[in-house]
């Protein structure tokens, strides 16, 4: 995941690994409620999936579905 930087929720490096704000990746409040969270996963999906999106990207597809499971 070194191509999607900090808007998409790389906080840090933790011993040599990646930390990802997956809140971040969704751009939700931690606070936010699951109906919020799914909203959320279901725009950004769509938005990159590679089948469906104009702005496909793989990269930043497969890290929303990382952050919503």
């Amino acid at each position: 995941r070194a191509g999607l930087g900090g808007a998409w929720g790389i906080a840090a490096w933790e011993s040599g690994r990646e930390v990802i704000d997956y809140y971040a990746v969704l751009q939700v409040s931690p606070s936010a409620d699951a109906k919020i969270l799914e909203k959320a996963y279901r725009h950004f999906a769509q938005m990159y999936h590679p089948d469906h999106a104009k702005t496909a990207d793989i990269e930043k597809f497969q890290a929303v579905i990382e952050a919503y499971n």
